[in-house]
């Protein structure tokens, strides 16, 4: 018995193909989701390298918000939505859990620990470690008058790739190499390039 297909149009413009015979659920979906939900540059192969082109952790925009409630909104079942803009379903009933609490679809302000320093605190400790480069922690923290601890200003620091280093060990000026110094100075004092 030879294949059939028969198209059904879901979406303006966009076109899915049911094939009948043994897999009888198989559905043909297009390459490119009708939508703005296309995050993913590749599918990875198994045991493959991980793309640096992938965002993870991306956060919607209040407008994918608006188009996944306003599909939910209108009747569509997760499943039909997720169908539709080619995103996990997870991630449409995790928008539609939220939406009770969100304004206009706006993420609330993100929880946490204010930090100690204002950014006025850490360009005045980045000057003066720009000043003088070998200076301590502790004479740091008293010239600039933060009560912070000294990670906090590690980490200050390390932001703007300033890290401590053990300085090369030279050996010390003596008056006896000091002399011998000026003794050669003195007798080479006129010459040129030439000599």
């Amino acid at each position: 018995m030879p294949q059939r297909s028969t198209t059904r149009a879901t979406v303006p413009g966009q076109k899915f193909s049911r094939k009948r015979g043994n897999s009888r659920h198989a559905l043909n979906f297009p390459s490119k989701p009708p939508t703005f939900f296309n995050y993913h540059t590749m599918i990875r192969s198994p045991l493959g390298p991980i793309s640096s082109n992938r965002v993870h952790k991306q956060e919607y925009t209040p407008y994918q918000r608006g188009l996944i409630h306003g599909a939910i909104s209108g009747g569509l079942t997760p499943s039909k939505v997720q169908r539709l803009h080619g995103i996990p379903e997870s991630f449409v009933r995790g928008i539609c859990n939220v939406v009770v609490w969100q304004h206009h679809d706006q993420s609330k302000p993100r929880s946490g620990r204010p930090k100690k320093l204002s950014l006025r605190d850490e360009r005045h400790v980045i000057k003066i470690v720009r000043l003088n480069s070998k200076i301590t922690y502790k004479n740091l923290l008293t010239k600039t008058r933060v009560n912070v601890s000294t990670k906090t200003i590690y980490r200050i620091l390390k932001e703007k790739s300033i890290i401590n280093w053990l300085c090369k060990k030279r050996p010390l000026l003596t008056p006896k190499i000091a002399g011998k110094r000026y003794a050669w100075a003195l007798a080479h004092e006129h010459w040129t390039f030439d000599n």
